[in-house]
């Protein structure tokens, strides 16, 4: 079993300085098929911010997604323009891995270290992807650049609150056979100190968390026009979940295994492209706690999708076909539920005006069960005015299906729920001007039958389609590069600010509050220098007060924090290199809250080794 190393940041470190861009991760899902709206790509092969992170902080870190976490061993989730976190979804080489009971993915539970880099696909994408994908997508890829020969990574980490991360990555390539293998095992006390108003200065108890992570690829490229590859991913996740500050002992923990497997199969040759994804899934949770006893889920999942695309001068032409089965067994549901989503896709993208300006549009019509949905369009635009100026616009219908929770969980489940739906707008313009690069997003959604928890007479908890949201925003995003001799600058920014309003009348208290746990204000830079082989980084962000009240009487208060990165290369004869790596987050020692009654942790520092071979 093996595996390709990434050493992208190490090849840069042979030049007489290291361009701090990102290497551009190629297989995205639909990559050509994107017209009008903004992708952000993310590299982890030449990232100081990511090593040793899961994603959700190579997220915090590099996008305007803002991550809801309530500390090192809680689950992790987005909040992209105003959405839930069940509005975006996260994709692993074109294949939706979120939970279908939860209808969202842990993000904290996603080691950065198992993939090459990731796609953050922003506004609604629902027409390509399907249900869940109403504010954006976020997927997950490895790169098709695999090294030739064998090559190995050793990777080990030690950092604060007695945290201690190894790993190994193996590669083998060959002219037409290559195979990657990577294995990582994670464990943390997360016993950090933190003050809290009233009780002073405490240190988190019952918060470790433990993994190990497998992922096996394996590729076979017989001739330019077939190509082959198999893709197993297993992972074995434990946490232990501390109380809430003033709530009662509960000492809740979580385990959770999945296995996930991907056999993908492409063919090309001349004007036409065929791309086939057949996947099989396997999650197993259970939950224990002093309150609930013992909670046993089990769910898995079996999905066929089938890219067909024709490329003439003007036109290109996409047809899509998609089936998912997925079988939920839990113990709150009394009975063993699943259901079926068949679903089509029609695309045609044109370009005009001597491929100056560019159209797409798409068509997906969907089924659950034996129910039609409607269909869901979207139109997207590109013009290029300049060489150097290009503005781009969508406008989209997006849709999400209850979660088998939201449908079943007794009690409390509706399986009456409808599917929530939006209509989205959104207009961009992006300039390059030689060191400078500047895009400015503007936005604007409206969300109805929006799946609420809710307490009803009796007291108990029961899913409802009683909200209805509108978002309004603008995103800006920014970068100057500056290469003086041996030295590389980079210094960027992005800025948002979101409005995202409640509109139900259910209750009048509450009706054009913004939305819990959304900052309306959200502000991140980064500066980047690097001389030879020794690189340093710094990350500043700001996040803006949250309601944690639906009427927002009350809200957290805003935070900044800073983090430092420094690496720095030893090249060696017989190997290819060294990497010794500090990371400080945190490093101005905040206090600060992203959840009401979840401390987060203060300065914390990793100290990295990576031995590359």
């Amino acid at each position: 079993m093996l595996c390709c190393c990434s050493t992208g940041f190490l090849r840069a470190q042979n030049d007489s300085i290291q361009h701090l861009e990102p290497l551009l991760v190629k297989g995205y899902r639909f990559s050509e098929f994107q017209t009008g709206s903004y992708l952000q790509q993310i590299s982890f092969q030449n990232s100081l911010n990511s090593l040793g992170q899961n994603i959700h902080q190579s997220l915090a870190f590099n996008s305007s997604i803002y991550i809801k976490n309530g500390g090192p061993s809680l689950i992790a989730s987005t909040a992209s323009r105003g959405s839930t976190a069940q509005q975006t979804s996260t994709v692993w080489c074109g294949i939706p891995i979120e939970s279908p009971m939860l209808g969202l993915n842990d993000l904290s539970t996603l080691p950065v270290f198992l993939f090459d880099g990731m796609g953050v696909l922003y506004g609604a994408q629902s027409s390509l992807f399907g249900s869940g994908n109403i504010g954006g997508t976020i997927q997950l890829n490895h790169s098709k650049q695999i090294m030739h020969g064998i090559h190995a990574q050793l990777f080990l980490q030690a950092g604060s609150f007695e945290t201690y991360n190894q790993g190994l990555k193996l590669s083998y390539a060959g002219s037409k056979l290559s195979m990657q293998f990577k294995y990582l095992h994670q464990n943390a006390l997360n016993n950090f100190d933190y003050e809290w108003p009233g009780i002073g200065n405490q240190k988190m108890q019952h918060a470790g968390v433990m993994q190990h992570a497998i992922l096996q690829e394996i590729n076979f490229n017989p001739n330019q026009s077939h190509a082959i590859s198999l893709k197993i991913w297993l992972q074995d996740n434990k946490r232990y979940i501390p109380d809430v500050i003033g709530g009662s002992k509960d000492n809740a923990e979580q385990t959770n295994q999945f296995a996930r497997n991907i056999l993908e199969y492409k063919y090309m040759k001349g004007i036409y492209q065929l791309q086939s994804r057949t996947a099989y899934f396997n999650e197993l949770f259970n939950y224990n706690s002093l309150s609930t006893n013992n909670s046993n889920s089990r769910f898995y999942q079996i999905s066929q999708a089938i890219d067909q695309s024709w490329s003439l001068k003007k036109h290109k032409f996409l047809f899509s076909t998609q089936y998912l089965l997925v079988k939920g067994f839990i113990d709150n549901y009394i009975t063993d539920k699943s259901y079926q989503q068949p679903s089509i896709l029609g695309t045609i993208q044109s370009t005009w005006f001597h491929q100056r300006f560019e159209t797409q549009l798409n068509i997906r019509k969907q089924w659950y069960n034996e129910k039609s949905l409607p269909l869901i369009p979207s139109f997207g635009l590109n013009w290029k005015l300049k060489k150097w100026f290009t503005i781009n616009g969508n406008i989209a219908a997006g849709f999400r299906m209850p979660t088998m929770n939201d449908l079943y969980w007794k009690p409390g489940g509706n399986e009456q729920l409808k599917p929530e739906e939006s209509k989205s707008i959104e207009l961009g313009a992006s300039l390059k001007h030689k060191e400078f690069s500047f895009r400015l997003n503007a936005y604007h959604k409206l969300c109805t039958n929006q799946i609420t928890w809710i307490a009803n007479a009796n007291g108990i908890w029961q899913a409802d389609n009683i909200q209805n949201v509108e978002v309004r925003g603008t995103e800006l995003f920014w970068q100057f590069e500056k290469t003086l001799k041996d030295w590389n600058f980079v210094l960027k920014g992005q800025h948002d600010y979101c409005l995202a309003l409640n509109k139900s009348t259910v209750d009048l208290n509450i009706y054009n509050k913004q939305i819990i746990y959304v900052p309306k204000i959200k502000h991140l830079f980064q500066l980047a220098i690097a001389y030879r082989k020794l690189s340093v980084e710094y990350i500043h962000q700001y996040v803006g007060q949250r309601f944690y009240t639906s009427d927002n009487s009350a809200a957290l208060s805003d935070y900044q924090l800073g983090n430092i990165f420094l690496q720095k290369t030893i090249a060696l004869k017989n190997a290819t290199g060294i990497n010794l790596h500090i990371g400080i987050q945190n490093c101005w020692n905040q206090n600060y809250q992203n959840i009401l009654n979840r401390p987060m942790p203060k300065r914390q520092i990793q100290f990295t080794f990576t031995y590359n071979f």
